[in-house]
């Protein structure tokens, strides 16, 4: 009987990692993957956890855009939507044209990726505290927070806790919703022996497949280098406990619906038609109930990574976005 639950938790398990969309196979890649490795980067620190940090655009821009990324993953997933944010400023700007420039700082969030994996809550309040620290880190008193999936979650967490230090949200995919996830996933949530054989079953072949089956709708988006930064800091035991951690009390939080309302900045909301992590459906109870969304750009044949796989027209749309705030008189972070 042991065995056979064992086995029963195990399959589960893996269903629950690589469960796959239908989706056409192409070897190459639409443009120069990001290289995580050789990326600019800063080292930060936050609640006296050391945080590697992606940092693409000029030090002294007019805007600071906070990247959080999502679960099991790091800051090297803003690398493709930092790269075409860069050529949209670029783009923009002219003598007088009163553009805003943008960097983007995208965290390995601590328990991912390079940065510290510290004993600790992984709560939705846990991150916002290190959130608050690196904004502090980074010397600007509000902050522009890009919150994809999990990321979006925690991003909206810091707007209810701290709306005076946000300029605004960009929301990408965002989790928060308990309708959002697909019924497979949300049972799986509720049970913690999934969320531990989950958690050790997380290996390079198993994380890659999930990568070009589930989270991108086009597999030439599956950069194997943004999905190795994020494995290797899976590897360790500390990395693992942090992902199961964070599982149980961040991505299982709650369901925010009845505080949308509460949220008071404005927003911008950005989903792909074709999501098989979260449910693009979900996107009508944002439109419905958060009060300051400025805009919404659904994305046609696009997966869980607009971000990535519509990298250019994201980049377009939210630095539109961040423009018309600031020519409106937004204050400056």
């Amino acid at each position: 009987m042991a065995t056979l639950r064992l086995r029963l938790i195990l399959s589960l398990s893996a269903a629950f990692l690589v469960s796959c969309a239908t989706a056409p196979r192409s070897p190459t890649p639409p443009e120069e993957p990001p290289d995580p490795a050789s990326a600019p980067a800063v080292w930060l620190e936050a609640g006296g956890i050391p945080v590697h940090a992606f940092d693409q655009g000029p030090r002294d821009a007019d805007i600071l855009v906070l990247g959080v990324h999502g679960w099991g993953a790091s800051g090297a997933e803003g690398l493709a939507f930092g790269r075409a944010l860069e050529r949209e400023a670029r783009s923009a700007a002219a003598p007088e044209s009163g553009s805003p420039t943008v960097r983007l700082v995208s965290p390995d969030l601590p328990g991912s990726g390079a940065s510290g994996k510290p004993e600790a809550p992984y709560t939705p309040e846990w991150f916002v505290g290190i959130l608050d620290g690196l904004r502090e880190a980074l010397g600007r008193e509000k902050v522009v927070l890009a919150g994809h999936s999990l990321g979006g979650r925690l991003a909206l967490e810091y707007a209810l806790v701290h709306p005076d230090r946000v300029e605004a949200l960009v929301l990408l995919a965002p989790a928060g919703l308990a309708e959002s996830f697909y019924p497979l996933d949300r049972w799986a949530l509720g049970r913690d022996s999934i969320i531990r054989a989950g958690a050790n079953l997380t290996t390079e072949r198993l994380y890659l497949r999930f990568y070009r089956n589930r989270v991108v709708r086009d597999p030439r988006y599956a950069y194997p280098g943004i999905a190795e930064w994020a494995i290797a800091g899976l590897r360790t035991p500390e990395g693992r406990q942090a992902l199961r951690e964070t599982t149980r009390h961040a991505l299982a939080a709650p369901d925010l619906t009845d505080r949308l309302e509460e949220i008071e900045v404005p927003v911008f909301l950005v989903w792909g038609r074709k999501d098989e992590v979260l449910r693009f459906e979900s996107s009508a109870t944002y439109l419905q109930l958060l009060p300051d969304l400025r805009g919404f750009l659904a994305l046609e044949d696009c997966g869980h990574h607009p971000q990535t796989e519509r990298s250019e027209e994201t980049a377009r749309a939210v630095y539109r976005f961040l423009s018309d705030l600031r020519a409106a008189g937004i204050s400056p972070p």
